[in-house]
């Protein structure tokens, strides 16, 4: 299957992206609502001799006043975030109880059988996929950075690139339609929507079911504050 490559150089540091319009409906009626300064990729760690060294970016929240979604303007190259990502989903147990639920629900939900295909968008370490019990699911990842060669040593099948339209018109000959995509904590670091989302009609089966976890603003600031 020939798919795009994913061109990660560790060390590369790009600078951000400054979108002027929304990510999700493309209005410029934006107003920045909190400033946070600048800070270097989370998951970076890095040796005392390279802080200095270290990129930082801006992160500045605006509010989209069309469509009230809440994001970032200021894009970081995918590059930079992915390129030693550290951070192993499986790790947790808590992580891996919740997976193996939310597996077995989706299972009962979508009534998923022999021979369904089922794709995990953003995989990391297959934590989810590993969660399904049936054996006879054809399970497939999709991920990005290193973590994908530690799910492959596991025996997952796992596409290593970054998900779009392209990629998913890659899987589709290469794979077939899938019954059902999921995507969790995903959509947040994704800043061409469009082509994400075309990539999951276009793989989707025609019954298919596509099933996005992200944050909400609204219930994650009581949170926060109590």
């Amino acid at each position: 299957m020939n798919l795009p490559k994913n061109n990660i150089k560790r060390g590369v540091f790009l600078l951000a992206k400054k979108n002027t319009t929304c990510r999700y409906c493309g209005s410029n009626q934006l107003s920045k609502i909190l400033s946070l300064g600048s800070h270097p990729p989370s998951n970076s760690f890095v040796s005392a001799d390279q802080i200095a060294l270290e990129k930082r970016y801006p992160l500045d929240v605006y509010l989209c006043e069309k469509c009230f979604l809440v994001q970032l303007l200021d894009v970081v190259p995918a590059e930079a975030i992915f390129s030693d990502y550290v951070y192993l989903s499986s790790s947790s147990k808590a992580l891996k109880d919740h997976y193996a639920q939310l597996a077995n629900y989706l299972t009962t939900r979508f009534l998923l059988k022999e021979g369904d295909r089922v794709v995990d968008v953003g995989c990391n370490d297959c934590i989810l996929l590993h969660g399904y019990s049936s054996p006879y699911l054809v399970k497939i990842g999709v991920e990005p950075s290193k973590l994908a060669e530690i799910a492959k040593a596991a025996g997952m099948e796992v596409v290593n690139a970054f998900f779009s339209r392209e990629v998913a018109k890659s899987m589709l000959n290469g794979y077939g339609t899938a019954k059902l995509i999921t995507a969790t904590n995903v959509f947040a670091h994704v800043d061409d929507i469009k082509s994400f989302v075309e990539g999951v009609v276009l793989l989707l089966a025609d019954n298919g079911v596509f099933v996005v976890g992200m944050v909400h603003l609204q219930k994650v600031i009581p949170c926060s504050i109590t």
